[in-house]
């Protein structure tokens, strides 16, 4: 990977397709992701996401920590990857592509078993089914501090179903409303600028 010293429209296109799949894929998790799950969302084997990753890391652009999951023994730890809040991150970000929304249609069957202990009150997680319980169990996720729960909500869901998440949180205050907006405003393209001007010029 190019060292990145040139404006960030070239220092983009510099970028490998893997490392731009990279980030454009961080952009849904403000709180950073498991390297295995930035790995599947970017459709890159778990050699190439590491590789890619740790060139991200080197170039200053994401930031890596260690953190254990809750449920998980105490010596059982998973690296968390994120992008950098450096404003050199910030330019470039603008140039790298948005995940694409089309590409998934968002969790299909029953909850995964290892976030069924999220579910200790109220319904039982085994009767839940998505798309069909897909509020309830977004929300409920969300609201743990389960980085790797958060970080399956966020990366599945489809932006229909994390705007109704989002709509149960008044409180614009609270983490979950804040994660939730930022995984919907990287699935939403925004407009082109040829169409944005020729809606202001009639």
């Amino acid at each position: 990977m190019t060292v990145i010293t040139a404006p960030a429209a070239s220092a983009a296109e510099a970028l490998e397709p893997c490392e731009r799949a990279i980030l454009s894929v961080l952009r849904l998790w403000p709180r950073g992701a498991a390297e295995a799950a930035v790995a599947d969302r970017a459709g890159l084997d778990a050699t190439t996401a590491a590789a890619a990753l740790h060139r991200l890391s080197d170039a200053g652009l994401v930031v890596s920590s260690e953190e254990t999951p809750p449920a998980r023994h105490q010596h059982e730890h998973i690296v968390f990857w994120r992008l950098a809040s450096a404003s050199m991150t910030a330019a470039l970000m603008a140039h790298v592509p948005r995940p694409d929304p089309t590409q998934h249609r968002g969790p299909q069957g029953p909850v995964p078993d290892e976030f069924w202990h999220h579910f200790c009150s109220g319904s039982d997680p085994a009767d839940l089914r998505l798309p069909r319980d897909a509020t309830l169990v977004g929300c409920r996720l969300i609201e743990t501090f389960d980085s790797e729960a958060r970080c399956w909500v966020l990366s599945h869901f489809t932006v229909e179903q994390l705007t109704a998440c989002h709509s149960r949180y008044p409180d614009p205050s609270s983490e979950a409303p804040e994660l939730i907006a930022a995984a919907i405003k990287a699935l939403t393209r925004p407009p082109s600028r040829t169409t944005a001007t020729s809606s202001t010029t009639t």
